[in-house]
């Protein structure tokens, strides 16, 4: 192997002179010690003082005499060895000039630029050198006041400067902590003239507290690791008392990656009034055997300086250095404020993400350096321009505008930019996981008017109702392939089992989810009211003014079901249900439920709605309002898990049926069985899965298969009020989601006017008529009482406006 340098052949253990003339040792000699550079000007050299660790250096006499024997000692008779100090009060290289006599004054010899560091040391020493510190911002010329006048820490992780600098405390704080940075005139010590100096202090300290740690942390716990390389780790500080310290290296391997303890380098003590360079020589170690969590890629590697929790403390800290090899360090190297900024702040990016999640994503600055501003995601802006379409073959567009105009966009897809459109749809699906249980995992925008949305039952976790977005004829139900589930059709249209085409209402949901809104699609015209005489339990009723009057009706009404339970006739027992009609057909809809019998109500087509007795007030308001939509629901019971590689089959609208195909793989094991002319969604499990696991991760792969962009053309944007301050119809917005609705993003309301009436006085039109000459209206005056006036206004009730264009960042 090649000689390594850090190894060293040992140093002379004792210094000993002898006379040139008789060869005796040169008892009671002087040695003198001069300025190369000014060899008139005494230059002071140095003897080692204190105790392990805490050394220290104390000037000896200059000249220094020389022992009986010609060695070197100390004013104590103490045998020595001298310490030089080769540089001048600014760390630039000063040599020594030596100058040795007898006793008597008579010259022995002489050594001029004394000792020339770069021939008789192995160790290279750093004063203003261009050595490449690892600390990018070591003076603090960036940094983070503390957002509070009395500059006091919180527990937890405190980002105090970029460049990796942070204050660590535990969660639970019990003492006083404030961090201030301190402008500075000019210095000399420290060298280089630090603009800002970090101010540490402590007051109330408690025992109570775990931990204090001053932290210098680095992305990436391989970054220096390796079996024996050799770092310098330096400070300078200067405190109001005595500090013990401990110098420490913490490898943190990432969320699931292997959990190292603290790696001790040194303990210390930070002595009072006294501003020096704390430094220390250690490896980082090899990290061979760990395991890093290189999925959350969240792993690094510090540097912690321990404080005491005992103690109250004013400490003063900058100059941080980290240099490779093991070095002596005089000086902070000159670093420029421009190289500071750039490698602290913008050399302190975050990494781009490698699957495009960041890609043109604005640059912001943060407390630790400059980073993608992802919260742009999921804002919705206008403009009048008109935008690129992220379906647009355009590689050299940056626009992340993506139309809200209710288009589809698959999470697997890309744009014409490379953006993932899953960064959108990721950002939609957590908005409405953190308000809402029934719809989780269900974009708060939809999956699409193309595609279809899986519900797991509240009441039975083993099962999934799987309904298509648009309603349509020939949709037949899910039919399962080879996967063993048990999968049936919900609701049967007449005689048919495949998908009816509209029946001219929309039903949506609102409220909590367990009540529907339903109004006529079709030109106002005479139809036959809903009537629930043979299912009171749904409260079904018109729609009037206090209802609010919905500038889209032509007839409406609401529907409030109970429980399903409610609904239950019996095995042989005609079954429950109600009736409505559209301008060309009457419809009755039945409950089933084990054995109900038909109520074959006479001229009316017959829509049999299966329910179970575990279904709740939501979820049978919500197989409802699909039912009337026209939409074809499917039951899926997964009691199982199923085989590798098998797969089932639905199919959804409008136009032609597009077929999907679900398949599932299990860890490496299962192939895509590549069904021809449908589309497959994936379910990818493990060994360790369940039945109940296998329902959560299949309503997951086919809600996050696609989602809808928001469609707000011809619609204004409104606040979300959630304590119905303004908007005093709040809990009763709807949504085209099941179960989704009440005051939350991505609801809305239908037009309506402010419920009303006007008023003619009698008086009034007899003082009319009898201004203009005539006689007075025939009869009494209570004739004229209710006379109205004639319809006034237009087909809607609105302000200004101004056509915009509605954008949304993805």
């Amino acid at each position: 192997m090649a000689l390594n340098p850090l190894y060293m052949t040992s140093p002379n253990l004792q210094e000993f002179f002898i006379d040139k003339d008789t060869g005796f040792p040169l008892a009671g000699g002087k040695v003198f010690y001069y300025s190369d550079v000014n060899r008139e000007v005494y230059k002071p050299v140095y003897m080692l003082a204190g105790n392990g660790p805490n050394y220290s250096y104390a000037a000896l006499p200059n000249p220094l005499t020389l022992s009986a024997w010609g060695t070197t000692m100390d004013n104590n008779r103490n045998d020595i060895r001298v310490y030089y100090y080769p540089y001048d009060d600014l760390g630039n290289p000063e040599l020594y000039y030596i100058v040795v006599q007898n006793s008597l004054g008579v010259p022995q010899w002489t050594r001029q630029a004394w000792p020339n560091p770069l021939i008789t040391s192995t160790t290279p020493i750093v004063g203003d050198s261009s050595e490449l510190n690892l600390i990018p911002n070591g003076q603090f010329w960036l940094h983070t006041n503390v957002p509070n006048q009395e500059f006091e820490l919180i527990g937890g992780s405190n980002i105090i400067a970029p460049g990796g600098f942070s204050v660590e405390l535990p969660d639970t704080l019990h003492s006083t902590n404030e961090i201030q940075f301190i402008p500075a005139q000019f210095e000399e010590v420290p060298s280089q003239s630090p603009r800002f100096m970090c101010q540490f202090t402590c007051t109330n300290p408690s025992t109570l507290d775990a931990f204090k740690k001053f932290r210098i942390k680095f992305d990436d716990v391989n970054k220096f690791c390796a079996t024996a390389d050799t770092y310098t780790f330096a400070f300078n500080a200067d405190a109001n008392v005595n500090i013990p310290i401990a110098i420490e290296i913490l490898k943190y391997c990432g969320t699931d990656g292997t959990v190292v303890p603290p790696i001790p380098i040194a303990t210390d003590v930070i002595f009072s009034n006294d501003q020096v360079i704390y430094q220390y020589q250690f490896e980082f170690g090899s990290n061979a055997g760990y395991i890093i969590d290189l999925i959350n890629n969240n792993d690094y590697i510090a540097i912690d300086i321990s404080f005491p929790t005992n103690i109250g403390f004013n400490v003063l800290l900058t100059d941080f250095l980290l240099l490779f090899g093991a070095q002596v360090i005089t000086g902070f190297p000159i670093q420029t404020s421009a190289d500071m900024i750039t490698r602290s702040s913008a050399g302190w990016m975050d990494n781009p993400d490698y699957t495009g999640m960041d890609l043109y994503l604005p640059v912001i600055n943060t407390r630790y350096g400059q980073s993608f501003d992802s919260s742009v995601i999921g804002k919705i802006e206008s403009t009048l321009m008109q935008w690129v379409s992220p379906k647009t073959i355009n590689p050299l567009s940056t626009s992340i505008d993506m139309p809200c105009d209710g288009d589809t966009y698959t999470f697997a897809g890309y744009s014409n930019n490379g953006v993932p459109y899953a960064r959108l749809g990721n950002a939609l699906v957590e908005a409405y996981n953190a308000s809402d249980v029934y719809t989780s995992g269900i974009p708060l925008t939809g999956t699409g008017v193309s595609f279809a949305t899986a519900y797991i039952y509240q009441s039975d976790p083993n099962r999934l109702r799987l309904t298509v977005n648009t309603s349509g004829a020939g949709v037949a139900p899910a039919d399962d392939v080879n996967t063993g589930f048990a999968i049936s059709g919900i609701v049967t249209y007449g005689t048919s089992t495949t998908g009816s085409a509209s029946f001219g209402y929309t039903a949506n949901v609102q409220g909590s989810g367990d009540s529907l809104y339903v109004y006529s699609t079709f030109a106002l015209t005479s139809v036959t009211a809903a009537d629930d005489t043979n299912a009171p339990s749904l409260n079904l009723g018109p729609l009037d003014y206090i209802d609010g009057i919905y500038a889209q009706q032509g007839y409406a009404f609401h529907i409030d079901p109970l429980a399903a339970s409610n609904l239950v006739a019996g095995s042989g027992m005609t079954a429950q249900y109600w009736t409505f009609s559209n301008p060309t057909t009457n419809y009755y809809m039945w409950f089933y439920f084990n054995g109900e019998l038909d109520p074959a109500v006479g001229g009316a087509t017959g829509i049999r709605l299966v329910l179970d007795a575990s279904d709740d007030i939501v979820s049978t308001a919500s197989k409802i309002r699909e039912a009337i939509n026209a939409y074809q629901m499917s039951d899926i019971v997964i009691t199982a898990v199923p085989a590798a590689g098998t797969w089932w089959l639905f199919s959804t609208n409008p136009g032609a049926s597009q077929n999907y195909y679900v398949w599932y793989a299990i860890g490496v094991s299962g192939t895509d069985p590549a069904i021809p002319g449908a589309i497959g969604i994936k379910v990818q499990l493990e060994s360790s899965d369940t039945a109940l696991t296998t329902v959560t991760k299949t309503q997951l792969a086919i809600d996050q298969f696609q989602y809808a962009a928001p469609d707000l053309r011809g619609l204004y944007l409104r606040s979300t009020d959630p304590n119905s301050t303004w908007d005093f119809d709040a809990h009763y917005r709807t949504s085209n989601i099941s179960g989704f609705s009440g005051a939350k993003a991505g609801t809305f309301e239908y037009g309506q006017i402010l419920s009303h009436y006007h008023v003619q006085h009698p008086s009034t039109l007899y003082d009319n008529v009898a201004s203009q000459g005539n006689a007075p209206p025939t009869g009494t005056v209570s004739d004229n009482v209710g006379l109205t006036t004639e319809n006034t206004g237009g087909s809607e009730t609105r302000t200004v406006n101004y056509a915009v264009n509605y954008i949304i960042k993805y």
